[in-house]
């Protein structure tokens, strides 16, 4: 029994279409009935040569992120309360261990702290969060074409390098340790 298939390629700036006599019990009856293509100019602004949907992707993109980490936290919040490392009025009163500047420990200090003695519930959690919040992200893909992502990566392996030279336990010992209390401890300049 012979069929007909349409096949259609959709590109960026063209529209190609072909239909088959396809045959499943003799390959020698398929043929290319017609086959086309069009052209057309693709949809970019003439400055920047993008897509015109590029800046309400990247801004769907930014709400994704903002949303995945809030559920995040929410959860990371819920089972430390579930474990009972902390209650829910700790964390929702509003001079709380997270809402209250007076007598707070640095957490980083308490990132070195934990290698030395034994944190108490509050503090334990403010470190667990505080560690979730800053996790870092992984590269996927070995795209080294972009000059940029190469820049970070090259970074990146100096500062492993340099960590692993230095001789400490964790993250938070050597930034404790290196830069101190009033010093900034994450390579930001500014914040969005």
């Amino acid at each position: 029994m012979v069929e007909k298939i349409l096949g259609i390629d959709l590109g960026i700036s063209s529209l190609g279409w072909a239909v088959v006599e396809y045959d499943k019990e003799n390959d020698r009856n398929n043929k290319i009935v017609d086959c086309g293509v069009r052209l057309f100019t693709a949809a970019e602004t003439p400055k920047e040569k993008e897509s015109p949907n590029k800046a309400r992707r990247d801004a769907r993109g930014i709400r994704r992120v903002i949303k995945r980490r809030r559920i995040r936290m929410n959860e990371i919040k819920n089972l430390l309360i579930s474990q009972g490392l902390i209650s829910k009025n700790e964390l929702d009163k509003e001079n709380g261990m997270f809402n209250s500047a007076k007598n707070r420990v640095d957490v980083w200090q308490l990132r070195y702290d934990a290698l030395k003695r034994v944190l108490d519930n509050n503090e334990l959690s403010r470190v667990l969060i505080h560690i979730a919040k800053h996790r870092g992200f992984k590269f996927i893909g070995d795209d080294e074409s972009d000059e940029e992502s190469g820049k970070v990566k090259k970074a990146g392996a100096e500062l492993r390098n340099k960590f692993q030279n230095a001789g400490y336990k964790t993250v938070g010992e050597w930034l404790w340790s290196e830069r101190g209390e009033n010093q900034k401890k994450r390579n930001k300049s500014r914040r969005l």
